[in-house]
């Protein structure tokens, strides 16, 4: 199934960036570029005619419904399905809305779930995109258990939360762990990928994630880190390289996951 091309158009970072990440993971849907406010917005979308588009009603200057009628004033977008995202409730402003080309309104605030699943139901093939969405939360759900035991093994050894490299190391992890049935290059793989999705270049994962554990060992639980690296550090070093940092925690996570419930 091919996958659809997505464009988010929001002026909010928080929202725009919780979108962002989970429809990085969905394997049914390409991320497009996204639009930080409504001009940028109608610059993508006349430069990618999405097949799905989720647009922030409620953005200062170029509003949801100044986009939408951008859009029919230069006839771009017409077999895109607009998801309108607004806190406003009123029948006038939906019938505004699908006037102008909106396919369904979504009221927030709601979680990524929720969105999805409606994209879904509207998607032209509805069966295929159902499968999907279905296969989707069983990969949401390993997503959520893999970030359950990163964490809490993260915040026992004393990881400092505050840090950059504290999020990169965590995907990286992740995606390891994802793919733990064969093996992963970090340089060719596993970083490449946590720099897509942090908006950086390899080279700044790998050092952000280099400082962040100088100081995890630093200043974090040497008690707990020596239980989990202390056979596998080499004797003239005093902290794991990034590659053995990342192999043990990924080690532990599937362990954990393979324990019996």
């Amino acid at each position: 199934m091919k996958p659809y091309t997505l464009l988010i158009i929001t002026d909010n970072v928080e929202l725009r960036e919780r979108l962002e990440t989970y429809f990085h993971s969905v394997s049914i849907i390409k991320l497009l570029p996204s639009g930080v406010d409504g001009m940028s917005g109608v610059v993508q979308a006349r430069l990618f005619e999405p097949d799905l588009m989720l647009l922030d009603m409620l953005m200062p200057r170029m509003d949801g419904i100044a986009v939408l009628r951008s859009f029919r004033a230069e006839g771009i977008c017409k077999s895109t399905r607009i998801f309108a995202l607004s806190s406003m409730k009123g029948e006038e402003a939906v019938q505004l809305g699908e006037s102008l080309g909106v396919t369904y309104q979504i009221q927030m605030p709601t979680d990524e779930t929720f969105i999805f699943s409606r994209m879904m139901d509207f998607s032209p093939d509805r069966d295929g995109a159902l499968q999907q969405f279905r296969m989707n939360m069983r990969e949401t759900d390993l997503n959520l258990q893999i970030d359950q035991i990163v964490t809490g093994l993260l915040r026992h050894m004393g990881c400092p939360v505050s840090l950059t490299g504290y999020y990169q190391v965590k995907t990286v992890i992740a995606f390891c762990v994802r793919n733990m049935d064969r093996s992963v290059c970090l340089s060719q793989e596993a970083y490449p990928y946590a720099a897509r999705i942090h908006g950086v270049n390899i080279k700044q994962i790998e050092r952000n994630i280099r400082n962040f554990i100088e100081v995890t060992w630093t200043r974090g639980n040497l008690k707990a880190q020596h239980k989990l690296f202390g056979n596998t550090i080499e004797a003239e070093r005093s902290r794991p390289t990034n590659k053995e940092f990342i192999a043990n925690i990924t080690e532990y996570t599937v362990r954990r996951l393979r324990r019996p419930s």
